[in-house]
Formats: structure tokens, C-alpha cells, sequence
């Protein structure tokens, strides 16, 4: 929630918070992807969104398509990672 109003330093706090919890769950993992892609944090978000398609490769479905990962689909690493 705190993406979506633009407090992305809240919203990092929180991913961070979580994955320390449980770093075995995807969702978290591709959550803070799309928070660092829309921070324009591209090796990050791509470091992130790696271990979401890791845990779950179903992720590169959604990935594909989501708007939030716009800026990392600029990143050449990106498209290496969806092949």
C-alpha cells in the first residue's frame, strides 16, 4: 500500500521487514521488485524479481505484463531473465 502513494522508502521498510521474517516467499520477493522498479532502482529490483522467479517460476507469467516493472524491463538483464 505504500507503493501505491508513492511512499516507497515506507514500502522498502516493509518488504525488507517481511522478507527478513520469511525469505522463502515469492510474493514478498516480486512485491519488492516492483517497488524498486518503480523507485528506478534497476539492479535492485532485478536482484529481487531473480529470486521471485527462483522460488516461483510462475512469477515471469505476471511479470510479463505488469506495469510496476516498466523501468526494469529497460534493463537488458531483465530480458535475459524472462528467456
Amino acid at each position: 500500500e505504500f507503493a501505491e502513494v508513492g511512499d516507497y522508502e515506507s514500502a522498502v521498510f516493509c518488504h525488507q521487514k517481511a522478507i527478513n521474517y520469511n525469505h522463502f516467499v515469492s510474493d514478498l520477493w516480486y512485491n519488492f521488485a516492483c517497488t524498486y522498479s518503480l523507485m528506478q532502482e534497476g539492479e535492485k529490483g532485478l536482484a529481487a524479481l531473480e529470486k521471485a522467479f527462483s522460488l516461483d517460476p510462475s512469477n515471469k507469467d505476471y511479470a510479463a505484463v505488469d506495469e510496476e516493472l516498466d523501468f526494469l524491463r529497460t534493463q537488458p538483464k531483465y530480458w535475459k531473465m524472462m528467456s
